[in-house]
């Protein structure tokens, strides 16, 4: 039916998972939170003229994502996204212009060979990466996760399947980035339970390496009483969703049960007949402090 699995991470471990490297004006970003599921949250600051350069490793066969979002002006920003191979530093092997939410970009791609790999944030304008063109200036936090080549985990089934809210797999993510790996079928909903404390903002986004923007998918935030608190269709690329949350509300200082849910596009909510959506994904969540 479906499967998970929030990966262990496959990065060259050290004192921060991933690093700033030297950016054309200097680069100010900074991870936070704990980096032990699979990526990493940074916080970074893009000036006109600027270039933001990240190096981590990868293995060949590693599957990398990254995803951009800014809380305040967001889809009005026109950020691109870069991945440079460790074998060619000049031309990228990825690159994402509006491939989120409005003009945010956001990209999935397989290592082709081992070793340090960087991605670039940068502004629109600015083809060559050297930060010529651009007069983007924002802040910005950038998730980035890798998934190794480790078997997927058998997901309950049936009866014990996690099609509801008080059937939710438990995701022991309280800080940093967790990847799931699932399989979507037609009518399916596959939900999965966290915390997140008062003023945590959230992200979810959805990758399909094979089939990507022209599945339909639909994610939605619940509370525990099932109240919707946030959703996303078509953040992009296509009909792939994006989501972003922050948690405002929460009395005195307790951690508040969310549940993100994934499932498929129905255009008719009346008809009896289920959606048609039927694809493996990845699904991408962070968690970490807003309040900055």
């Amino acid at each position: 039916m479906k499967r998970w699995m929030p990966w262990l991470s496959s990065f060259a471990l050290g004192a921060c998972l991933l690093a700033p490297v030297a950016a054309r004006s200097g680069s100010d970003a900074r991870s936070r939170g704990r980096a032990e599921h699979g990526g990493v949250v940074l916080e970074g600051r893009l000036r006109p003229g600027d270039v933001d350069r990240y190096a981590l490793r990868l293995r060949r066969g590693d599957v990398l994502t990254v995803s951009l979002h800014e809380q305040d002006a967001g889809e009005f920003h026109d950020p691109v996204l870069g991945v440079f191979a460790p074998s060619d530093r000049e031309k990228p092997v990825a690159q994402s212009d509006d491939d989120g939410p409005g003009f945010l970009p956001r990209l999935a791609v397989r290592a082709e060979e081992s070793g340090t790999w960087v991605v670039a944030v940068t502004g629109f304008g600015d083809d060559d990466f050297d930060g010529e063109g651009h007069a983007e200036r924002f802040r910005y936090e950038l998730v980035v996760a890798s998934q190794g080549q480790r078997p997927a985990l058998v997901e309950r089934e049936g009866r014990e399947g996690n099609d509801s809210l008080d059937d939710a797999d438990a995701l022991r993510l309280r800080r940093g980035v967790a990847i799931l790996e699932g399989d979507l079928a037609p009518g399916d909903v596959d939900v999965f339970e966290l915390w997140v404390d008062p003023r945590d903002t959230l992200t979810a986004s959805v990758f399909d390496e094979s089939g990507g923007e022209f599945h339909d998918s639909v994610l939605r935030l619940r509370d525990r009483k099932g109240r919707e608190l946030a959703r996303s269709d078509d953040g992009g690329p296509g009909f792939l969703s994006n989501l972003d949350y922050a948690q405002r509300k929460s009395r005195g200082d307790r951690a508040v049960k969310v549940f993100v849910e994934l499932t498929g596009f129905d255009g008719d909510p009346d008809d009896a007949r289920p959606h048609p959506e039927d694809f493996g994904y990845q699904l991408v969540i962070s968690v970490g402090d807003a309040g900055r």
